[in-house]
């Protein structure tokens, strides 16, 4: 009957430690990303990106998309909907930042990945968007 408990508890757990995982992974990712915004926007909109990258991991789905409004509901809470979707629209509209600063930063990370498999000796095949093959 033990037995049975900690299966039970393990199932239980296990989502939960995966989940942790993964956000601790973006968190490390990210981790330059939001140093450089910490310069150039405020905090609270700094907090609600990163809180948003984890709202869009956990509730994305290739088959269904978010509006903002649902992302609002994920971010803070079902009562708190729109003061999470006037957060992210705030993010959005903030004249200080774009889209660049997060490409830039995951085109560097590549590119040092990149270098360090090279250095291995390894085959590195890499995608390169905008070009057509055949």
């Amino acid at each position: 009957m033990n037995t049975a408990a900690k299966q039970t508890n393990s199932e239980q757990e296990w989502p939960i430690s995966v989940g942790l995982f993964y956000q601790q992974r973006l968190t490390q990712f990210t981790q330059s990303i939001v140093k450089e915004l910490t310069t150039l926007i405020d905090v609270r909109l700094v907090r609600t990106f990163s809180q948003l990258l984890i709202t869009l991991l956990r509730f994305r789905h290739r088959n269904q998309g978010l509006l903002l409004s649902e992302l609002g509901e994920h971010l803070l809470s079902a009562r708190q909907a729109p003061a999470g979707t006037k957060r992210i629209s705030n993010l959005l509209r903030c004249p200080y930042w774009s889209h660049t600063l997060i490409q830039t930063s995951i085109r560097a990370k590549a590119q040092t990945f990149y270098e360090q498999l090279h250095q291995q000796g390894q085959r590195v095949l890499v995608l390169w968007p905008g070009r057509r093959c055949g």
